[in-house]
């Protein structure tokens, strides 16, 4: 018996790293193409930056995002969410230009399983959900100026995220699961609320920051 309890535990260690090595040796890079689309369309999503070979699908969490100088071609293009959830790993709008819009209906959600890199050059017009989702630390938060229009739901079992300038929602943060770390930035929403039923941590540093929220605070652990 003792035998038997001893194989079964080693097929599940090996299974897991076996699932570890999946997940991270089929993390690719897609890059936005094309000008003016829909998340969905395949045709938009490049294995290289302006490159002309692409992706057989959209992303998926396990996949780092990136919109660029190659993504956008003249002022007043734009890309849709128009998947109900819409995912990435990294999400990342470094170097884009010509101000494209990023939009979608208060129906989607982005979920981001890494970390948010907005920059000043687009404009942030989605009204859906953004859910930050890892069980990884050392993921931030730079949203550049930009509002969220919608709810933002942190949600990650052992996942870290760092703000690294202020922060505004225009709704409600949730943090459901994992630690969320103000960094001294300046944090403004309608209402912040922890979700009880998992221990949280959000580390506040109120003397550099700036709070503004609704508060409904009860294990918050500073």
């Amino acid at each position: 018996m003792k035998a038997i309890l001893t194989k079964l535990i080693t097929l599940f260690i090996v299974t897991t790293i076996l699932l570890m090595f999946h997940n991270n040796l089929f993390a690719d890079e897609y890059y936005w193409v094309g000008g003016s689309g829909y998340w969905s369309d395949i045709n938009h999503w490049a294995t290289l930056s302006g490159g002309g070979v692409l992706h057989s699908q959209v992303p998926t969490a396990n996949d780092d995002v990136y919109f660029d100088a190659n993504s956008f071609g003249a002022d007043g293009q734009f890309v849709v969410v128009n998947l109900k959830n819409a995912v990435c790993r990294s999400f990342n709008w470094t170097g884009v230009q010509h101000n494209p819009e990023l939009a979608g209906s208060d129906t989607t959600n982005i979920r981001v399983f890494g970390s948010l890199t907005f920059v000043q050059e687009f404009q942030q017009n989605y009204k859906g959900r953004f859910l930050f989702e890892s069980t990884n630390q050392g993921n931030t938060v730079t949203s550049a100026g930009h509002p969220f229009l919608n709810d933002v739901v942190f949600n990650g079992e052992e996942g870290e995220w760092k703000l690294l300038d202020d922060f505004l929602c225009a709704t409600d943060v949730f943090l459901n699961k994992g630690a969320l770390n103000t960094n001294g930035k300046a944090f403004s929403c309608l209402a912040f609320v922890p979700i009880h039923s998992f221990r949280v941590h959000c580390y506040f540093q109120i003397h550099t920051s700036i709070l503004k929220a609704g508060w409904l605070m009860e294990k918050i652990y500073f």
